[in-house]
């Protein structure tokens, strides 16, 4: 599950994968100093590989984050083990294919991990404990969360402004391209030729097929089309007289620092409100993630009330 999977990298962050492994007796972890230094240097690696290099002072806050985080890992592996979760057969390899076919070479893989820390072992072990820790969460957590229509219901009433749609068309357009240092010779014959093809258009030419002739905007291959915008997202000479278009109809010629257009709008909504069935899907989806991320954060802070918990002072 999706959600989950934030849900999990929001308690534990920073990295892909932290080693964890949970030792001493029963109901207890442990997390030894050579452990998080290794931990430490690993994510420091991972921010530098990203063009973000760590500070004194940061790394003494990233020391206490990561502390908190090899504690947290170590316990849900805890759990997860003994409540005797398991991974199906071939589940590893398939999510190690899947990581490894974003990279062009093994050569490029190998590279990468080295940049954060890894090798290939020490990331497919890893991989596998964090696969595990999130089945345990989806069949153990996930499946204690329950989503009332009642809440979905007061979700919608009590935050309006979530569910506003502002007014917003949908267009394509005609472009004559103009630079910024054109002449006035450039600029007749720019309006040369787009009076001629809105000729064709108020002739009954197709206008997507006139667009993909003459436009010379990034939009011709498409036949001018610009999508759906809402105000704001255009120019402002052109996003006035598009918005005072019905749809259907075709503009006169419009100059923007871009050039002359020709305007067709194919459709035109008014700003409202999106109606409760169109927006429960989304709210579930919403409210499902956030209390999925509290029972998360809820049973870690169970775990460390039934866990003895051994770790270095920072």
């Amino acid at each position: 599950m999706k959600m989950i999977k934030r849900g999990l990298t929001a308690v534990l962050v920073l990295s892909l994968l932290f080693l964890v492994a949970c030792s001493g007796g029963e109901k207890s972890v442990s997390v030894t100093e050579d452990e998080l230094n290794r931990e430490v240097e690993k994510t420091i690696s991972q921010y530098e590989a990203q063009g973000q290099p760590v500070g004194d002072e940061q790394r003494a806050e990233l020391r206490q984050a990561v502390l908190t985080q090899l504690v947290e890992r170590k316990l849900l592996l805890a759990a997860a083990e003994a409540e005797g979760v398991s991974l199906e057969d071939g589940v590893m390899d398939e999510e190690l294919e899947k990581i490894t076919a974003q990279f062009p070479t093994e050569e490029a893989f190998a590279e990468a991990l080295s940049q954060r820390g890894y090798d290939l072992d020490s990331f497919t072990a890893e991989m596998g404990e964090i696969m595990l820790i999130q089945k345990f969460l989806e069949e153990e957590v996930a499946s204690t969360v329950e989503l009332s229509d009642e809440e979905l219901e007061a979700f919608y009433e009590e935050n309006p402004g979530y569910f506003e749609t502002p007014e917003s068309v949908t267009a394509a357009h005609i472009l004559i391209q103009l630079g910024e240092d054109a002449s006035d010779a450039d600029r007749s014959e720019a309006l040369r030729k787009i009076e001629e093809v809105a000729a064709k258009v108020e002739a009954g030419g197709d206008f997507a097929e006139l667009a993909k002739e003459y436009s010379e905007g990034p939009s011709a291959p498409n036949g001018g089309d610009l999508g759906s915008f809402q105000r704001g997202r255009m120019v402002p000479a052109f996003e006035e007289v598009a918005f005072s278009l019905a749809p259907g109809e075709v503009s006169g010629v419009v100059e923007t620092q871009f050039g002359y257009h020709l305007i067709k709008v194919s459709d035109k909504s008014e700003a409202g409100t999106m109606a409760f069935d169109e927006a429960k899907e989304a709210i579930r989806g919403f409210l499902q993630q956030q209390k999925e991320q509290e029972a998360v954060t809820a049973y870690i802070e169970q775990l460390k009330e039934e866990y003895t918990v051994e770790q270095p002072e920072v």
